[in-house]
């Protein structure tokens, strides 16, 4: 939210959260944003390339939020 608003904007907002799973975010050729939920680091990564791909875009990734459990 910080970054959000540094840079002006009007309309930040927490657009998803989760518990017990990965958030990644990455823009794509077209300069738009994406964002995959999953399980796991490996999933989210594997399951937002086979979007992109399947989309005809490439991604980059931006950000990779871990909300996993730690267990010690």
């Amino acid at each position: 939210m910080t970054k959000c608003q540094a840079k002006g904007w009007a309309n930040c907002v927490v657009a998803t959260s989760t518990t017990n799973g990965v958030i990644i975010v990455a823009q794509d050729s077209n300069q738009r944003l994406r964002l995959r939920i999953d399980r796991s680091v490996q999933d989210a990564r594997k399951n937002i390339a086979e979007k992109c791909k399947a989309d005809g875009v490439k991604c980059n990734i931006l950000a990779v939020y871990d909300g996993l459990a730690e267990y010690f």
